[in-house]
């Protein structure tokens, strides 16, 4: 390789070097420059570049503000979901209270002398499903005892002693609900002031309260799961949040290496016409060391530029004496052949010239001769 062409290849990558360091310099100047202006009012002949900043600044400001609003509603959905989740449990809580408070209360009342209308009402159920689970129960310690069976009778009493339990515990459920009827038909229709007993009237409070702090528990499950669902359709919008978030994030990449170009850009008027557009009165010590900096890096890329010029015109120089001399070698080639040409020509041409002087002898010579 000619060595002036590894010179050019070294000069460009310290251009492109020197170019990249001074495109930041534009940009630190620019940037400085620009912010100072936008805090202090001041005028300037950049209005347009200004307005520019303010539109990408606020686009890039209003990305944020939208991932900062989805993020805290992502935080803000985690916290309605495990508020729900402890409001449903609760639910189940209460559930379970309610129907063990129903049914002793229930129970309590019909039993209970001072209340004959609920002993009336329940009584010949809670009877019938009394003797059937105490039948059941007896049969069931008969089954139980395997003393004297052998092993076909212990298969046997195994078969029907499932059939019992299953129907002992179908039985034991109808009575609680009845007691649980029974309770809830009592609170529903007895005044409080009719109730004589205070532990009666003890679990009478007790139940209203159970039921004021459900009610109470199921309002505010149904505000959170009402809030979850406007959350999650808000989040879930477009893609959901997560590919919201890329996309303005991406939009922000975006935005930002614009406003590096804006700063970039207004660096390099600020370095061409440094007094006419009146920059000066807002410059610091680092924005003139600044300047110094891109001065010098302009010179250098001047001369990096002047050498590769002066190469270039080496080269190219030689390349012409190159081509100058191959072409006067062909042009003697070409005159060379054209004289041959010309030589051989004429000697056609004398051939020719002999042919025909030949041919009007020999026609002379047929019209003396007689034909015989």
């Amino acid at each position: 390789m000619d060595e002036r062409k590894r010179v050019i290849k070294d000069l460009e990558s310290r251009r492109r070097e020197t170019t990249e360091a001074l495109n930041l310099l534009y940009k630190d100047i620019g940037e400085s420059v620009l912010l100072k202006l936008e805090a202090q009012g001041e005028k300037s002949d950049s209005n347009e570049i200004r307005l520019g900043y303010r539109q990408i600044q606020k686009e890039i400001n209003d990305s944020r503000g939208l991932i900062k609003a989805i993020q805290e509603n992502m935080v803000k959905l985690k916290e309605v979901e495990e508020g729900v989740h402890q409001k449903e449990h609760l639910k189940g809580d209460f559930k379970r209270e309610l129907a063990l408070a129903y049914a002793k209360l229930g129970e309590t009342v019909i039993d209970h002398p001072d209340y004959p209308d609920f002993s009336e009402i329940f009584s010949s159920k809670i009877s019938e499903l009394s003797q059937k689970i105490n039948d059941l129960e007896n049969e069931i310690e008969s089954l139980n005892d395997t003393s004297s069976s052998n092993v076909f009778n212990w298969i046997g009493k195994s078969i029907k002693l499932v059939l019992r339990n299953s129907s002992l515990k179908k039985y034991q459920e109808n009575l609680v609900k009845m007691y649980y009827t029974a309770g809830e038909k009592f609170l529903d229709e007895v005044n409080p002031g009719q109730i004589t007993e205070d532990f009666v009237r003890n679990m009478v409070n007790d139940l209203v309260d159970l039921k004021s702090r459900n009610e109470s528990n199921e309002i505010a499950l149904n505000t959170l799961k009402s809030e979850r669902r406007k959350i999650g359709e808000k989040l879930n919008a477009d893609g959901g949040p997560s590919r919201k978030i890329d996309g303005l994030e991406n939009h922000i990449r975006q935005s930002e290496s614009m406003l590096n170009q804006l700063y970039q850009n207004f660096g390099k008027i600020i370095s061409a016409d440094l007094e006419n557009a009146g920059f000066t009165k807002v410059f610091d010590d680092e924005d003139r060391q600044l300047l110094s900096s891109i001065k010098r890096q302009e010179e250098t890329i001047l001369l990096l530029n002047e050498k590769m010029e002066k190469l270039h015109a080496s080269i190219r120089i030689d390349e012409l004496k190159g081509n100058v001399e191959k072409y006067t070698k062909l042009t003697g080639d070409h005159r060379q052949k054209i004289s041959q040409s010309e030589l051989a020509i004429e000697d056609l041409e004398k051939k020719i010239r002999e042919a025909n002087q030949e041919i009007e002898d020999l026609k002379e010579k047929a019209r003396d001769e007689p034909l015989a």
